[in-house]
């Protein structure tokens, strides 16, 4: 098949803005020209009328006519003849011409018809030939005093004049027409050449995202509303496309450091369990003491890896938005309490004490209990890491407008500022952790997650050397 014929669009406006010209002007010209030949016409008629009127007033005063009246008739019709140029033929009420003046004539057949139309005085007898050599003409009829008709008169003009009238009239038209067509065409060829700029731009911009870059914009200024709209929304999608496809990237590499991080991550305690099995393989089983001390080794480890799994696999369940919230009515201090109970052991080892602090009245908001306990203890096992020994972890709740806002409280070194802004990333650690703690550091990362699902926020404060506040704030019932 062979490739279809372009076109440019300069050439398609071009063309049409003269079809369109060519039409409205052609359209123009005939409805001109038909209008100012019926005016011409109904002027020459109305002339004639008013010509012979006038002429049947004059004679009138000669009634009635007899041939010794005929020489004074004659001098009226030359007189007038000499004011209005126009012919005129004088009838005897039975049709005998009387007397006429005149350097050319219609047809008899139109001065017969003239006559007997003539008899009628009113509506008064016209006729208009606008044609090359032809007439217009007009009769009167000469009333008596008895109000007999006693003779008609009729004048007849050539209507060249008028003709000529139409044919410049015409003329100026079509010269008009064609510097309206060449105008035309120059002013559709500026237009279409000012709108082909535009929708070259456009192209060439689309081509520019195909090939990835999406910093492409279309200019807003003096353009038609139709290409302003297409502008403004090529703009929008240029940059809705560019984001996408920078938080694409962000998330490719975030997804690939998340994966070297998990492996890492994973690596380290199945090093360990396969170093100690090999040790426990070359002998090392056979001493009770170091066996026992290795099964206590990889038991810790086992926790940690199991820990790990569990860690990433809640997190691909809230990346996917899989997770399922069971959100029911619960007590603040059941929650701090059951945090207490889990932690107490680790905090008694780490020399610090773990403070729940409520108000009078227990306070109860919604949220998914196993959750919410995540949470507090994602948060309060990251305040054992940092606080020192002998300091205290304070777990408190407290009310505020319609809800209720839970809190860890340590007395640890603080966050630095620019550390602040990175502690729920996945996988960090701070370096001011103690060390021995362990962790993979995607607690905060989780209990982020879990709980922007709960519809809030985490809030930080942190002072360095003055200790830090997580918290976050739940609905009342």
């Amino acid at each position: 098949m062979s490739p279809r014929k372009r076109a440019s669009i300069r050439l398609w406006q071009t063309e049409l803005f003269v079809v369109v010209i060519v039409v409205a002007m052609l359209i123009l010209s005939g409805a001109l020209s038909a209008g100012l030949k019926d005016t011409l016409s109904e002027m020459a008629r109305t002339h004639e009328i008013r010509n012979a009127a006038a002429l049947v007033q004059r004679l009138t005063m000669r009634l009635p006519l007899t041939s010794d009246d005929l020489g004074g008739v004659r001098r009226d019709i030359d007189e007038y003849r000499i004011i209005y140029g126009t012919g005129i033929w004088v009838y005897a009420r039975d049709g005998e011409l009387l007397e006429s003046s005149h350097d050319g004539k219609p047809s008899d057949a139109v001065l017969h018809a003239a006559w007997r139309g003539g008899l009628v005085e009113s509506p008064s007898y016209t006729s208009v030939d606008m044609r090359e050599g032809g007439w217009v003409v007009a009769s009167k009829p000469l009333i008596g005093t008895s109000g007999s008709v006693l003779g008609i008169v009729v004048t007849a003009s050539p209507v060249d004049s008028s003709l000529r009238i139409l044919d410049a009239i015409r003329y100026r038209l079509w010269v008009t027409f064609w510097i309206s067509l060449i105008i035309a065409g120059m002013l559709g060829f500026v237009f279409s050449e000012f709108i082909g700029r535009r929708i070259r731009a456009m192209s060439e911009a689309a081509a520019a995202m195909a090939a990835g870059d999406f910093q492409q914009r279309l200019p807003t200024g003096f353009v038609p509303d139709e290409v302003y709209d297409l502008a403004v929304s090529y703009n929008s999608m240029a940059s809705r496309l560019g984001e996408a496809f920078a938080a694409l990237q962000e998330s490719e590499s975030a997804q690939r450091r998340f994966v070297a991080d998990a492996s890492h991550e994973m690596r380290t305690p199945i090093a360990a369990l396969k170093g100690i099995l090999e040790l426990l393989t070359d002998g090392a089983q056979d001493d009770p003491e170091v066996r026992d001390d290795f099964i206590r080794t990889m038991s810790v480890e086992t926790d940690r890896l199991g820990r790990l799994v569990s860690d990433l696999l809640t997190l691909a369940q809230l990346d996917a938005g899989s997770l399922r919230l069971e959100v029911t009515v619960q007590w603040a201090a059941d929650l701090l309490d059951n945090v207490t109970q889990v932690m107490h052991a680790l905090a008694e080892r780490a020399g610090i004490a773990l403070d729940v602090d409520l108000p009078d009245g227990d306070l109860q908001l919604l949220g998914d209990r196993d959750r919410v306990i995540q949470v507090l203890l994602s948060f309060t096992d990251n305040a054992l890491k940092h606080a020192p020994a002998g300091s205290r972890i304070r777990l408190r709740a407290r009310s505020t407008d319609g809800t209720v806002t839970l809190e860890v409280v340590d007395d640890g070194p603080g966050i630095k500022t620019d550390e602040l802004s990175r502690v729920f990333e996945r996988f960090y650690r701070s370096g001011t952790a103690r060390t021995g703690t362990g962790g993979a550091g995607l607690g905060l990362a989780i209990a982020k997650e879990i709980v922007e699902a709960h519809g809030s926020t985490i809030e930080v404060r942190s002072t360095p050397g003055a200790g830090s506040t997580f918290g976050f704030a739940l609905t009342k019932p």
